[in-house]
């Protein structure tokens, strides 16, 4: 198992991704513990996979501990690689239970990726879209890395996403600090944009948390990160964090908490 580098950049974009990076890597062994999102979601995009046969090459971008990556491998004998930034996500990876041919593992960036151009028949990711600074420079690459005909299924988090968390941050009067996501429209139109065709379609699913710390304790669990993350916490932040929390809490039903995950899946193909 090789790290790459990717191209060389700067700017907010590679501070982003250096953080991205640091977060995965912090909570690789721990992810699977919190990842029941993530599993839900990556089953429902295992059941749109195409037609494929050990001459396919399949690509699954931001694997994470491999989940998809095997769950693509137990419904064909197609040729499996797996890529993250995150390297101890790809150590995690590495390290589960051999029940088919282990995938070539790569450490790499998706927005630039050490792959041939049309290398690739297939390529899956499963919510990992959304922490790409640049989308379109992402699906750009997909379009270069596909072969003509091949295709890209691909999911992410839709603006909707954590809606009950940004109403708390409004009404405990402080700055929202979480992901902005794309929309459909736009992932639509940065799919044109990069010669794909295809479909672009949302649904929103609702989880349950007992209370703002449960949500914060699976964000954090996940590597979660925002684009506003810097620094460390002092006393006015700690403050506003609690009205936050006090707000979120207010929402409490029977259930717990309902909160909103909009999940964005894109079918594509290349021309």
């Amino acid at each position: 198992m090789n790290e790459l580098t990717a191209p060389a950049d700067t700017g907010a974009a590679l501070r982003l991704r250096q953080r991205v990076a640091r977060a995965f890597a912090r909570q690789a062994r721990h992810y699977d513990a919190h990842a029941g999102l993530q599993r839900d979601v990556a089953d429902a995009l295992l059941t749109l996979l195409p037609p494929l046969t050990a001459a396919h090459r399949v690509l699954d971008l931001g694997c994470g501990t491999g989940y998809l990556a095997r769950g693509v491998q137990g419904r064909a004998a197609a040729e499996m690689f797996a890529l993250d930034l995150a390297l101890p996500m790809l150590q995690q990876t590495a390290c589960q239970p051999a029940r088919y041919p282990p995938p070539g593992l790569v450490c790499a960036d998706a927005e630039a990726l050490p792959l041939a151009t049309a290398c690739c028949d297939l390529v899956v990711s499963s919510l990992a879209m959304q922490w790409c600074p640049r989308p379109q420079r992402l699906l750009a690459e997909l379009a270069r890395v596909l072969r003509p005909g091949g295709n890209a299924l691909l999911t992410t988090l839709g603006p909707a996403t954590l809606q009950e968390l940004r109403s708390a941050w409004q009404r405990s009067g402080g700055l929202e600090r979480h992901n902005r996501f794309e929309s459909v429209e736009r992932l639509q139109e940065l799919a044109a944009q990069a010669g794909l065709e295809g479909t672009v379609g949302s649904r929103r699913l609702q989880r349950y948390y007992t209370d703002w710390q449960a949500l914060m304790a699976e964000l954090r669990g996940l590597g979660a990160t925002t684009r506003t993350d810097s620094g460390p916490v002092g006393l006015a932040r700690r403050d506003r964090l609690r009205a936050v929390a006090s707000a979120f809490d207010t929402r409490r039903g029977p259930q717990g908490v309902a909160v909103t995950w909009e999940v964005i899946t894109l079918q594509l193909r290349k021309h």
